[in-house]
């Protein structure tokens, strides 16, 4: 199942260059198949986390992206832990 996430976030977010939200949405919808919101949550999670990373890898590469490296990541983590939040309950309800 998780390669099929992964084949969807690359095919919306990546290739499409469309948000995460509009991803989250897709998948819940059903658009991709049936998916268990603890699953989708647990694979957020590992984006969250190559997102972040990449934060930290953009801000040593330029003194721009490292001026605002903190204030992303944390727009970020809030956005993430959101969406989380949201298919955590849903999986639970």
């Amino acid at each position: 199942m998780k390669a099929d996430l992964w084949e969807a976030y690359e095919r919306v977010c990546m290739d499409g260059m469309r948000p995460i939200q509009e991803f989250v949405e897709r998948v819940r919808s059903g658009e991709f198949g049936p998916f268990d919101p603890q699953e989708v949550a647990a694979f957020l999670r590992e984006i969250q986390s190559r997102v972040l990373q990449n934060i930290e890898l953009k801000a040593t590469e330029h003194p721009l992206y490292a001026a605002r490296a903190e204030e992303v990541a944390e727009e970020q983590r809030r956005l993430f832990e959101t969406l989380i939040a949201q298919l955590e309950s849903e999986g639970s309800g």
